[in-house]
């Protein structure tokens, strides 16, 4: 089936993002689908100078600590609110879609680590990595990032009394996977990274006398090994490539990837160099990813189901209040920035829905376009500034913008009856609300 080019911009924009306004995705697909992952991947071009002033004025305008007794703990709603503003309003979405990878990949939670700045300053390393030349160098830095050695307590893993936790994760859950290595593996590397820890001021160091000298042996290699050389090791493993490959692949283009599939992007990562930014590009611009088998195969995280519509319908929120009542939505639907469930991250697609996950989306997209609430989006508005004068073409309108027009005929004739008679969209104000509402709950606007 041949698809337009704003469909195939916006599926881009979805899995590349967390969607666009209509003149967002008509700026992309005047580049074409070439020139949109141009310049989705070199993201650094693109001035976003505007997003850091008001990022600025939110830590300005906000208390720096809710505790007293604990002041250092910092405000972690602010930093929440923080990170979704930017998800919201970056002009460079590939690089806030790629930080929250990272944050379910490399996990850590903020019930666990408990001081919000050292949870900024995961993300800020994230961010500053997002598309990393060098899988190796991120994997590196974040072995040695605080709030990571206090979530996975390598920060009391010292010589004579090894703590596994950070050693067996970065096996199992962020290079290897389960099957790859041994417990004695796991072991010895622990040891490699004793002494490895963060000082009161919420530093990383390296304490010698708290470091295991002593010979290693870790994937067949054996010597005074420390905790770079066993990061070595396990990126050289054989069965690491693969690892990142079904990762990637089944974040942005669609789940179970065949044997065939997985290894022709895991020699494009060898060969690279463990270039995450040149596997992500020839991802985005493989066949698989504008295949029929990947459009709206995954169904979107709560993030991407409340971020796509804010951005679909060009909202801007600033206000800490606003996204204090978003965050709470986000959590009931099971996807709380800052603290996964678990060191796993999200299980994602398939379990983002069950039936009270679907009521709390429905819920939401209430929410987002009552009058009055905290957090609200204006159709009529919209409505307005688009000229729009027929409930045909409010329908079409908002198809277009938050779906691409991609419904049935018969979908499309319901909403057109729900609109009722013609009018203005101040006389259409609670229709058009109700048909936003509609749209969003729609068993096709879950999927991504």
């Amino acid at each position: 089936m041949a698809r337009s080019d704003a469909f195939l911009i916006a599926h881009l924009l979805r899995r590349a993002g967390f969607g666009g306004s209509a003149a967002e995705i008509d700026s992309y697909v005047a580049l074409g689908f070439e020139g949109a992952v141009d310049r989705l991947i070199n993201y650094s071009s693109v001035d976003d100078s505007a997003l850091d002033r008001i990022i600025s004025d939110m830590r300005a305008n906000n208390p720096v600590s809710t505790n007293e007794k604990r002041p250092e703990y910092g405000n972690p709603g602010l930093e929440v609110a923080i990170w979704l503003t930017r998800m919201l309003l970056t002009k460079r979405p590939l690089q806030e879609k790629m930080t929250l990878f990272w944050h379910g990949h490399f996990t850590s939670s903020i019930q666990d680590v408990k001081v919000a700045p050292l949870m900024y300053q995961q993300n800020a390393l994230f961010r500053a990595n997002a598309l990393t030349t060098s899988f190796k160098d991120l994997t590196k830095a974040v072995a040695r990032d605080p709030a990571m050695l206090i979530y996975l307590d390598n920060n009391t893993n010292r010589k004579g009394k090894p703590n596994e936790n950070w050693a067996r994760e970065l096996m199992e859950l962020f290079t290897l996977g389960i099957g790859n290595y041994t417990e004695n593996d796991v072991k010895d590397a622990a040891r490699s990274f004793t002494g490895w820890t963060v000082d009161r001021q919420g530093n990383f160091v390296f304490n010698p006398r708290q470091h295991d000298d002593d010979q290693k042996t870790v994937l067949g290699v054996t010597g005074n090994l420390d905790g770079d050389d066993v990061i070595n090791l396990l990126l050289a493993h054989q069965a690491h490539p693969s690892f990142i490959a079904v990762r990637l692949f089944a974040f942005f283009v669609h789940d179970n990837p065949d044997r065939a599939t997985v290894d022709k992007f895991a020699d494009i990562y060898v060969k690279s160099g463990l270039n995450v930014r040149e596997l992500l590009r020839r991802l985005l611009l493989s066949p698989e990813f504008r295949s029929e088998k990947s459009y709206n195969s995954l169904i979107k995280s709560p993030l991407e189901y409340v971020i796509g519509a804010m951005r679909s319908l060009s909202a801007r929120y600033t206000d800490v209040r606003a996204w204090n009542a978003i965050t709470g939505a986000l959590r009931v639907m099971g996807q709380q920035i800052y603290a996964p469930p678990d060191v796993g991250g999200w299980p994602g697609n398939q379990s983002w829905i069950n039936s009270t996950a679907y009521y709390s989306r429905a819920n939401l997209a209430d929410a987002l376009v009552t009058v009055n609430s905290e957090a609200t989006i204006d159709p009529r508005e919209i409505a307005a500034n688009a000229l729009i004068s027929t409930p045909e073409a409010a329908v079409d309108y908002f198809l277009s913008i938050l779906l691409q027009g991609d419904v049935p005929p018969a979908y499309r004739s319901t909403l057109i009856n729900y609109m009722g008679k013609p009018g203005t969209p101040q006389q259409w104000d609670g229709k058009l609300r109700g048909l936003v509402r509609l749209i969003m709950s729609s068993p096709i606007y879950q999927m991504n």
